[in-house]
């Protein structure tokens, strides 16, 4: 009898993330070559069941794994479900249903399948991926399907096409349209990512924005269209990203859209008045709900006070400062860094007062601090990240290379996690960075 597994793949994935092998199956693709390949040793077959559609376009059905989606409104359980009753009664005890959920559990019992819980099976997966560093490929029947997509299609380009710093590790994630910034959101654990989605379909819904679980999951690919409100129009180019109290605001060429940061609903539009901006880009928040914003075609950074009716004023105009690409907010020095098109970094005082840091650093796309008071840049055209220590003040070194057109960078505060995107490959690229302690400040003793 052919024995084999019924996985339900969102329960073994969440459980192999919250155990002490979850970096060896960081993503949904990886725990699937796991298991395909562990089922080929043990002579067994795997059928997985995911929760959605998306993962079917990635997946490929080979003679030992099959992948399921729930579509039409089904969820996975009710796939399960049905799968099992399919199943001949005298075939039922040679397979095991692997899921920690009650319910399914006790259904697939009285239907006569074993049940496993996903503990057993990830240890299983984890002692296989230590045993071989690179499974062999199982032997197939050439006339039953194609061969699976190797999810090491995706890590081996961290490996082979992305250098990190000796002390970095990182993961990719893809399927996105042009993306060119991306946010962390601390209240949801969550990254969005801002798409161009450059298209000549005149049918093409326009630029917009996906929503990233920080674990990994890309929970929507669109999670922002456009503007629900009447009257408002829907992105267009968004080009910038900045998360604040349960808010996401976006820059769109001439404006900056509001939504929910847990809905994603369309909550406002901030319009500049009399005098539109050229090309709205790098976005930044300050302290007390003050937003800054700069026009990446004239020398104006704007500040609009979001606590205060998302009041605009022009913060700093100066030509010096001309083509601000990137801005980001240091709240420990309450001081405003930006980046310029031709690869000047300035800082900027609370009224204005400006202090050029560096020069000549390159087409810089995105700029991010960490907590330690180091700074982050993309350079577009070489494909690098570069690491500035003490407020770019300090020792310039290499974070990553080998990157296609980094447009945005993000920091996730959870994590260390840096957040880069690539525009060029459609990819998010995370990487996982030693976390350094926040420079030590002394107080000022009290007089006596």
């Amino acid at each position: 009898m052919t024995l084999g597994f019924l996985v339900d793949a969102y329960n073994l994935f969440y459980a192999a993330r919250s155990s002490p092998h979850s970096r060896l199956i960081p993503n949904l693709k990886r725990m699937a070559y796991l298991l395909e390949h562990f089922a080929s040793r043990q002579h067994q077959r795997v059928v997985m069941v995911v929760d959605g559609t998306r993962y079917c376009d990635e997946f490929v059905d080979t003679e030992l794994i099959k992948i399921l989606c729930s579509e039409g409104g089904k969820s996975a359980d009710a796939v399960m479900e049905a799968w099992m009753a399919g199943l001949a009664a005298s075939e039922r005890l040679g397979w095991a249903l692997v899921t920690n959920d009650l319910n399914l559990s006790r259904m697939g019992a009285g239907m006569g399948l074993r049940v496993r819980p996903c503990e057993s099976l990830i240890a299983d997966l984890a002692a296989f991926a230590r045993a071989e560093e690179k499974p062999a490929e199982p032997k197939r029947n050439p006339n039953f399907g194609r061969p699976f997509n190797n999810p090491f299609g995706s890590l081996m380009v961290v490996l082979t096409c992305l250098i990190l710093s000796t002390a970095a590790s990182a993961a990719e994630f893809d399927g996105f349209l042009q993306p060119t910034a991306v946010a962390y959101d601390p209240a949801a654990d969550s990254y969005y990512v801002t798409n161009l989605n450059p298209s000549s379909d005149e049918n093409s819904s326009g630029g917009f924005v996906s929503k990233i679980a920080a674990n990994g999951l890309v929970v929507i690919q669109k999670f922002i269209q456009g503007s629900s409100i009447p009257g408002l129009r829907r992105l267009s180019a968004p080009n910038g990203i900045a998360v604040s109290e349960g808010k996401i605001f976006i820059t769109d060429t001439d404006t900056i859209h509001i939504y929910k940061a847990g809905t994603g609903e369309a909550s406002g539009v901030i319009k500049f008045r009399p005098r539109k901006p050229a090309a709205l880009s790098g976005i930044a928040m300050g302290q007390k709900g003050i937003l800054y914003v700069g026009d990446t075609q004239s020398s104006v950074i704007y500040q609009i006070d979001t606590r205060a009716g998302n009041a605009v004023k022009v913060f700093l105009r100066n030509d010096l400062v001309r083509n601000p690409t990137g801005l980001w907010f240091d709240t420990a020095t309450a001081s405003l860094f930006v980046i310029t098109g031709k690869g000047a970094l300035f800082q900027v005082g609370r009224h204005g007062k400006t202090h050029l840091i560096r020069k000549g650093l390159g087409r810089i796309g995105g700029l991010v601090g960490d907590e330690s008071g180091a700074l982050y840049l993309s350079e577009i055209a070489r494909g690098e990240v570069y690491r500035i220590k003490s407020g770019g003040r300090g020792d310039l070194s290499q974070v990553a290379t080998g990157l296609r057109a980094p447009a945005g960078l993000g920091y996730d505060t959870a994590s260390g996690a840096l957040l880069i995107s690539q525009s060029a490959a459609g990819r998010v690229t995370t990487v996982i960075l030693p976390r350094v302690s926040p420079p030590f400040i002394p107080k000022n003793k009290s007089k006596k």
